[in-house]
């Protein structure tokens, strides 16, 4: 893309050293056009080494073969042995249907460019999203998961303080042998369990 615009304000300054050679500053213009000429012959050859897109090859030849067919005119009008008559002929003839020609070629190929660009964005934000979305739907599945197990722990505590309390009840002194259901070595039932188990071991075999 910049290689491009870079064309495009080369190829301007190029037209404005042609008027100037037609208004008789000839050293003016000369100058103007070698450092325009080497500007726009670098531009074109970036171009050509940084060709990514499909058929963006064959705009940028066809865009090299114009400015080729400009710029032996435009040398040919610089010409001092040329008649002003020939210069302004040669300009206008010429020289101006070009300059339209290479300057839409050149826009081809920055148009080719730029479309790569909001494709190549256009992907991009559309990897985000899913990745968004993604981040969104693990975020909710970990908070329902979390939920549901905060729930399943608090029915587990639940039942477990039930069935102990139960228990308890049915203790006495004939009866210490009672046990509750285990669900963890370390839970309340374990603790309970444990405790009858002491009581049982002491009191329960007189």
């Amino acid at each position: 893309v910049r290689a491009m615009q870079e064309l495009n304000e080369g190829l301007e300054r190029l037209d404005s050293a042609a008027i100037l050679a037609l208004e008789g500053q000839d050293e003016r213009s000369r100058k103007i056009a070698t450092e325009n000429g080497e500007r726009i012959e670098n531009q074109l050859d970036i171009a050509v080494d940084n060709i990514t897109i499909p058929g963006e090859r064959a705009e940028t030849e066809r865009l090299r073969g114009l400015y080729g067919a400009f710029r032996t005119n435009f040398d040919r009008m610089l010409d001092p042995s040329r008649s002003l008559e020939d210069r302004r002929e040669l300009y206008f003839g010429t020289l101006v249907p070009l300059f339209q020609e290479v300057k839409e070629a050149a826009n081809a190929v920055l148009e080719l460019n730029q479309e790569a660009m909001v494709r190549a964005s256009e992907r991009a934000s559309a990897r985000a999203r899913t990745t968004e979305l993604g981040l969104l739907l693990i975020t909710f599945l970990s908070a329902f998961v979390a939920i549901y197990l905060i729930n399943l722990i608090g029915e587990w505590w639940r039942v477990e303080v039930q069935e102990v309390r139960e228990a308890m009840d049915r203790v006495d002194g004939d009866r210490l042998e009672i046990r509750v259901r285990e669900r963890d070595s370390e839970g309340l039932a374990a603790s309970f369990n444990s405790m009858m188990g002491r009581l049982f071991r002491r009191f329960g075999t007189d």
